[in-house]
C-alpha cells in the first residue's frame, strides 16, 4: 500500500476518510434524556482530536480512521480459516452465511508505514475527569470506582487492538505492529491513577502504561519505541526513530 500510494514527494499522510464524518452539528443539552447522545458526541470529539494530530504529520503514511470489517472480509484474508467448521459461516435461519456479512470488528485508527503498522484505540471516559486525580475532590470509594471504570476501558481497548492485529497478521505475519490506546482528554499527571487501585486486576502494569497516549503526546513529535507488547528488532526501531513521528 505504501509503495503504491505513498511515492509522492510531499511529506504528508493520506487520510481515509479525508475528514472525520461530521456527525454532530450542535452540542446536546446537558439533560438526562440526552445522556447517551452526549456520550457518543464526546467519544466522537475525542477521536477528532487524534485525527487532527495525525493529519499534521510530515510523513508519507496512510491513516485509516474508523476502519470496520465483516467476518467474511476477515476469512478472505485468513488462509487458515475453516469455513466448514466456523459457526459464523454456517447457515443461519435458512440463509447461508448470513452472520458472515455482519460487522466483526473495527479500529479507530490504523497507520500504515513502510514495513510497519500502528493500531490506535481512542477512549474518552467522560465519566472520569482529571479532577478525580486531585486529592479531596471525591471520596476514596468513589474515586476507586471511577478508576476501575478507567482501567476497564483500557482492558477493553486491548481486546479491540488485538482483534485488528490478528486481522493484519493474517495478511502479513512478518509486519511490525505497534499498539496504543489514546486518552486525548487526560494529561500525563493523570498517569498514576491507572495504578491507583489496590486490587491487582484494576491496576495497570508499567508495560501496559507504556502503550497509553496522553494529551501532551498529541502535540509533540513522538514515536514510542518501547512498546513491550511487541517483538521488534533493532533495525526496525532505528528506522522508526529516524524516519517517522507519530504525532506533531
Amino acid at each position: 500500500i505504501v509503495e503504491e500510494y505513498c511515492t509522492f514527494t510531499d511529506q504528508q499522510p493520506i487520510m481515509f476518510p479525508r475528514a472525520p464524518a461530521h456527525t454532530y452539528v450542535d452540542k446536546y443539552p446537558d439533560r438526562e434524556e440526552f445522556k447517551d447522545e452526549q456520550r457518543r458526541q464526546e467519544d466522537y470529539a475525542a477521536e477528532v482530536k487524534v485525527y487532527r494530530s495525525l493529519e499534521r504529520l510530515e510523513e508519507n503514511l496512510v491513516v485509516m480512521h474508523d476502519f470496520e470489517y465483516t467476518h467474511h472480509q476477515y476469512r478472505v484474508c485468513d488462509s487458515s480459516h475453516d469455513k466448514s467448521s466456523c459457526s459464523i459461516c454456517k447457515p443461519h435461519k435458512g440463509k447461508k452465511g448470513k452472520n458472515a456479512s455482519r460487522r466483526e470488528g473495527e479500529s479507530d485508527f490504523i497507520i500504515i508505514g513502510p514495513g510497519y503498522c500502528v493500531v490506535i484505540e481512542v477512549k474518552n471516559m467522560c465519566k472520569v475527569s482529571e479532577n478525580d486525580a486531585q486529592p479531596g475532590i471525591a471520596s476514596v470509594a468513589d474515586k476507586d470506582t471511577k478508576i476501575r471504570a478507567l482501567v476497564n476501558s483500557f482492558r477493553k481497548s486491548v481486546k479491540q487492538r488485538e482483534k485488528i492485529v490478528s486481522l493484519i497478521r493474517s495478511i502479513d505475519e512478518d509486519i511490525v505492529i505497534l499498539q496504543f490506546t489514546a486518552y486525548p482528554n487526560f494529561s500525563k499527571q493523570f498517569k498514576e491513577q491507572f495504578q491507583f487501585s489496590e486490587i491487582p486486576e484494576f491496576r495497570l502494569s508499567d508495560e501496559e502504561l507504556s502503550t497509553i497516549i496522553f494529551k501532551e503526546d498529541l502535540s509533540i513529535n513522538l514515536i514510542y519505541k518501547d512498546n513491550t507488547r511487541q517483538q521488534t528488532d533493532d533495525s526496525v526501531i532505528d528506522r522508526l526513530n529516524q524516519d517517522i513521528a507519530i504525532f506533531s
